[in-house]
């Protein structure tokens, strides 16, 4: 592979978002004409992502099995805003700073597509090894009947409560509760003890009552991880029994909500 030069704030926003702090440690990028696309289910079968950025602006394809994305985030943070080039020669890629004397260089040692355990794959029926996380995720999205903005404001008062609740070493569960009237809450803490509740507000103006539980780690990963923009702002999609999917810009995570087993007793 030539040298191609890479836009060191899209591939770390990519990076980033896959990353989420650690809940995806590897991934495999699919390149199609200079487009970079993740498609990647973690190893707890809670979260999908399915993300694309433009990278590069040559029509290259290939795949890398990036084994370790939290080395990556680190280099390409650590880097100049300059051109950075990247090449791939046998089982590595060579990332360089071009046309400077910097001895930031790095080396990445790429992983077989086959050992990426998060990667998704086909049916037993189908011998292709990748099927799109898009399919799945749009799947989800036509299930999902209720959708709504999620505003700036909403996203920092999610973090701050979640942080209240680590704080006083309490279950990081969130629920998401759907009235009737449409009234969307999301409460923190558990039955029988502390809750702070936040309303989310949206156009929904009616349904039936139905709660979801999710993992409150991943959901402030995700909402942390979100540049907000009110040109592009991020939507919430959700429905009784359906995973419930956070949509920002090209990238879309999908978390299976976690069964309530008290209430199913």
């Amino acid at each position: 592979m030539k040298k191609n030069r890479i836009k060191k704030k899209q591939i770390l926003q990519l990076l980033k978002e896959i990353h989420l702090d650690g809940v995806f440690n590897e991934c495999l990028i699919i390149i199609k004409k200079g487009t970079f696309h993740v498609s990647a289910l973690d190893i707890t079968n809670s979260m999908i992502i399915t993300t694309h950025q433009k990278i590069i602006k040559s029509a290259l394809n290939d795949e890398l099995g990036i084994g370790n994305i939290d080395l990556l985030i680190k280099f390409l943070s650590s880097l100049p805003e300059e051109k950075i080039t990247f090449s791939k020669i046998d089982n590595y890629l060579l990332f360089s700073i071009k046309n400077s004397n910097s001895r930031k260089k790095l080396e990445y040692l790429l992983t077989q597509p086959d050992l990426i355990s998060t990667r998704l794959l086909t049916d037993n029926k189908s011998k292709k090894r990748n099927r799109k996380a898009d399919d799945e995720v749009k799947k989800i999205l036509k299930q999902n009947q209720f959708h709504s903005e999620l505003s700036e404001q909403f996203l920092k008062d999610h973090s701050t409560y979640m942080a209240m609740m680590k704080a006083q070493n309490k279950s990081d569960i969130v629920t998401i509760s759907f009235n009737e009237a449409g009234k969307i809450t999301f409460i923190y803490g558990e039955k029988n003890s502390h809750r702070l509740m936040l309303n989310l507000e949206s156009d929904i103006t009616e349904g039936e009552d139905f709660s979801l539980n999710v993992n409150g780690d991943h959901l402030s990963k995700i909402f942390n991880i979100i540049e907000y923009s009110t040109e592009a702002p991020p939507f919430i999609h959700f429905d009784e029994d359906k995973p419930i999917v956070i949509q920002h810009r090209s990238t879309a995570w999908a978390l299976v909500p976690i069964v309530d087993e008290e209430g199913d007793e």
